[in-house]
């Protein structure tokens, strides 16, 4: 029960949020808190759509990934979000 809530609001904010805001703190510099936040569930939709084509596109993707399971989305996810971040991190620093 606790597991399934969990995973639940993980995959809710992993998938409509987190790689949609740390992308629009990447590419949109000036915007207000609200436009970042409404932007980057539009910008996280994008993304899931592009993992789903990647690992689901055709026949050969599907042998490469494993196909779309629950694990290979969190899982590439994760890695977009966390790759996402280190391109923020170093552009964010580089400027200062």
């Amino acid at each position: 029960m606790i597991l399934e809530i969990t995973q639940a609001i993980i995959g809710l904010a992993l998938g409509l949020f987190i790689p949609g805001y740390i992308l629009s703190l990447i590419i949109l510099k000036k915007i207000s808190k609200l436009e970042r936040v409404a932007v980057s569930f539009g910008l996280s939709i994008a993304i899931d759509i592009l993992i789903g084509l990647f690992l689901g596109l055709n026949e050969t993707m599907r042998s490469l990934t494993g196909g779309i399971t629950t694990l290979n989305v969190y899982l590439y996810l994760t890695v977009v979000s966390i790759v996402l971040g280190i391109i923020y991190f170093f552009t964010s620093t580089r400027k200062t």
